[in-house]
């Protein structure tokens, strides 16, 4: 569940897509099209929870420059 904050009411209406802020200027949502939206709305609109993220990769000695 994606958490965003913003302007309390505050309407965001795209072809296909109306998300309406609550009185406190927050909202919730599963929906990936929200989130995507939302995520690029930045910073006007913040996202309150932190998204997944892949785990990093680790750099392998093979990868790693020999000093001299």
């Amino acid at each position: 569940m994606a958490k965003y904050k913003t302007l309390p009411n505050y309407e965001l209406i795209r072809p296909g897509i109306r998300i309406q802020f609550n009185s406190i200027g927050t909202y919730a949502t599963n929906n990936e099209k929200e989130i995507a939206l939302l995520d690029n709305a930045k910073p006007f609109i913040e996202r309150l929870d932190k998204p997944e993220s892949k785990p990093a990769q680790r750099e392998t000695k093979s990868s790693q420059k020999p000093k001299k």
